[in-house]
């Protein structure tokens, strides 16, 4: 019987240390998001801003149109990250954790992000899409989508639902 105990215990140890990000991932690593359509007629464009950690949080708020000082058309909801996909977010974004950045002629109207990431009391701005060109350009666009899949699908059809009445009702 004790040599079952033992070989539990050390079982369910080395499983905890298999767990991915729990030492790989900084407590304090975070990240901000901002992507908006570009130019676009006034009921065809959006921005979100997507903010993650430091905490199992993260942040989805979402712009209708041009900015709008009354606040009618921002939303902002919460959600829910767990460790494993925070470290894997983490680990996916490693690359983006630099300086150095090819930015080539600045593309008009087009989308635009950048990107934020804070780690081991460190701050690197990745610059905005529509600055970036070859293997950065690519690689900042793989960066958006793999933040984008940490806000909660329900979340994203919310936004487009209220996207589609905005453009459907919007005034000239």
């Amino acid at each position: 019987m004790r040599k079952v105990s033992f070989f539990c215990i050390l079982m369910t140890i080395a499983l905890a240390s298999c767990t991915p990000g729990d030492n790989n991932t900084p407590s304090d690593f975070s990240l901000e998001l901002t992507w908006n359509t570009g130019s676009l007629p006034p009921e065809y464009t959006y921005s979100y801003v997507i903010t993650v950690g430091p905490e199992l949080k993260g942040t989805l708020e979402y712009q209708l149109g041009y900015d709008d000082t009354t606040n009618v058309n921002k939303y902002s909801e919460d959600f829910q990250i767990t460790q494993e996909n925070l470290a894997q977010l983490y680990n996916d974004l490693q690359d983006m954790f630099r300086e150095d950045w090819k930015v080539g002629e600045t593309m008009e109207g087009g989308p635009g992000a950048s990107l934020t990431l804070s780690a081991y009391d460190k701050q690197f701005r990745v610059p905005s899409l529509s600055e970036l060109s070859g293997d950065d350009y690519a690689r900042m666009d793989a960066a958006i989508e793999t933040i984008r899949e940490v806000v909660p699908v329900e979340l994203w059809q919310e936004m487009q639902a209220r996207q589609q009445i905005y453009e459907a009702e919007y005034e000239y």
